[in-house]
């Protein structure tokens, strides 16, 4: 049990070693833009046909509403995703 403290403490030390003034900050800001992209990604009305496609961002949607879902909800973050082409994006390396 005190070797899983020991490690704790480490990597807190670690971690506050690592960190610069405002990293947190940011942090804290990007999962609360995540939260609410996430938010309002659910409240989109998906189309249930799958005809997948690749998206700027890497990522494959399951369709075109599904993007064009991501590309709205991304727009007040400048988070904007479009269709680069048809079938799933080449996996990543």
């Amino acid at each position: 049990m005190s070797t899983i403290y020991s490690l704790l403490f480490f990597a807190l030390l670690l971690t506050d070693a690592l960190c610069k003034p405002g990293d947190i900050e940011t942090l804290s800001a990007k999962s609360e833009v995540a939260r609410k992209m996430d938010l309002c990604e659910k409240q989109c009305a998906i189309t249930m046909n799958i005809w997948k496609i690749c998206g700027s961002d890497g990522e494959t949607y399951i369709n075109e509403s599904m993007l064009e879902c991501k590309d709205e909800c991304g727009k007040p973050y400048g988070r904007r995703v479009h269709k680069v082409s048809d079938g799933p994006c080449p996996a990543k390396i």
